[in-house]
């Protein structure tokens, strides 16, 4: 059997660990505390049901490719995986605009600013008022 690259997997702990973190770093300061709840125990479930559910494969497709055809084929259990991986990374952004949302958006605009005044951009809008 084929399997996903070991940075995929890097990637995978490091984005399940991070909700997992997260989630009890907000309920440890009541914040956002129904949704951390529900990633607490997500982000424990999710891996072991996934891992549960893949290993069936039969095929020499990878994990990834077997999801996918699983979700295509409308399989619940692919489905409800693919939902629960969807609200972790809902989770990881809410809990980002919550805490980090004004910096986020103050050095953006900044950001965007100092792109306006940069003379590419001078030059971009010449052109297309033309």
């Amino acid at each position: 059997m084929n399997t996903l690259p070991t940075s995929f997997w890097v990637i995978y702990i490091i984005f399940v660990s991070s909700a997992l973190l997260t989630a009890i770093i907000s309920n440890a300061r009541n914040r956002l505390i129904p949704f951390a709840y529900v990633t607490i125990i997500l982000s424990i479930g999710t891996p072991l049901f996934s891992f549960l559910y893949i290993i069936q494969r039969t095929d020499g497709s990878n994990e990834w490719d077997y999801l996918l055809k699983q979700i295509s084929n409308g399989h619940l259990p692919a489905i409800i995986l693919l939902l629960c991986y969807l609200y972790l990374l809902f989770w990881l952004f809410l809990f980002l605009w919550k805490n980090f949302g004004a910096t986020l958006k103050k050095y953006s605009l900044l950001l965007w600013n100092k792109l306006k005044n940069l003379q590419v951009w001078r030059k971009l809008r010449r052109s297309q008022e033309e």
